[in-house]
Formats: structure tokens, C-alpha cells, sequence
């Protein structure tokens, strides 16, 4: 996983912002669920969403034979992160 290594400070940066959306702007909360799992579970579907987004130029990049490597691959999965934010809040 070079990815995570390489590029740690772009991940910590889009940690950050994920957790500061979360926190501004939460789910509705129910009567058994506390405001940490909350906060945990919103940024981990965040990422998680980000990548499932990112299967669509991963795919297209297979298909024209070019892989995404390096800062290519944090750059669509940038823009997948911000597709994400942007999605949760039309629903």
C-alpha cells in the first residue's frame, strides 16, 4: 500500500475535511446512538463512497489500457471524495 505512505498528508487533509462536514452538518441521531459512532460512521461511508465512485474511472482507465498510479489516483479519488460530499447532501 506505497499509496497510503506517499501520499499521507493528502489522506490526513481529506480526513480533515471529511470530519469537519461530518461534524457540521450530522446525521439525525437516534435515541441509541451516540455522537462518536455517528461522526465515525459518516466518515467512513464517506470513503467508502469515494471509493466505489472511483470504480468508474478505474475502469474506464482499464479499458484505454492506462493505469491509475500515484498522484493520478489521488486526483480521481479526490474528485470522487468530493462527489461524495456533495451527494450527501442531496439525500
Amino acid at each position: 500500500m506505497k499509496i497510503f505512505k506517499e501520499y499521507k498528508y493528502w489522506w490526513l487533509i481529506l480526513l480533515a475535511i471529511s470530519l469537519i462536514i461530518s461534524y457540521l452538518f450530522p446525521d439525525s441521531l437516534s435515541e441509541n446512538s451516540s455522537t462518536k459512532f455517528n461522526l465515525f460512521g459518516q466518515v467512513a461511508a464517506t470513503f467508502i463512497g469515494a471509493f466505489v465512485f472511483l470504480l468508474i474511472p478505474y475502469i474506464i482507465s482499464m479499458v484505454i489500457k492506462r493505469e491509475l498510479k500515484g498522484k493520478n489516483f489521488m486526483i480521481a479519488y479526490s474528485i470522487s471524495f468530493v462527489f461524495t460530499i456533495v451527494l450527501y447532501f442531496f439525500i
